[in-house]
């Protein structure tokens, strides 16, 4: 996380967010217990600290991810079992609901765009299995668009969105 850049953020209409940490991407399995528990309890703490600093320069924020579709057999780079991608997905859900922000869900996106994720990742993906390609960014830019309009919404009205 650049706190740097986030104490340069300008006062602005609304904050679009695809969260993606260090930690959703490591492979559980060859941690410790003690290591898993740190880690997920870290990647909470700093989505968190991103939801408190951001609020203070918009009153509308959409966050989305993580999004992780490597965990397909034929995928080059196997990341994790999809348990393990679903409970980063589920911690970045709740917490951000939690704070009165709106989640967008990408990772459904891609699953239902995807025909069958645990046998292939083409289509969306780049090589790696992992990232989107043109067509999987365009796919994440329509979602982001989405959020946008539905902003647009609420811009003229008195009440935001978000209620604090």
């Amino acid at each position: 996380m650049d706190v740097l850049f986030l104490n340069r953020i300008l006062p602005t209409d609304f904050i679009l967010v695809v969260w993606d940490s260090d930690a959703s991407d490591v492979d559980e399995s060859e941690l410790s217990e003690d290591e898993v528990l740190n880690l997920r309890h870290n990647f909470a703490i700093n989505l968190k600290d991103v939801i408190y600093m951001l609020q203070k320069y918009t009153s509308y924020i959409a966050i989305g991810g993580p999004v992780i579709l490597g965990e397909g057999e034929s995928c080059p780079h196997r990341l994790k079992k999809l348990e393990t991608i679903e409970y980063y997905k589920a911690v970045t859900q709740n917490i951000t609901l939690s704070n009165g922000i709106d989640y967008m869900d990408l990772r459904k996106a891609f699953l239902s765009a995807i025909p069958n994720t645990w046998q292939s990742c083409e289509g969306l993906l780049t090589s790696d299995g992992e990232h989107p390609n043109e067509k999987g960014t365009q796919l994440e830019a329509s979602i982001l668009a989405e959020q946008i309009n539905k902003w647009f919404k609420f811009k003229d009205r008195s009440i935001s969105p978000i209620h604090r």
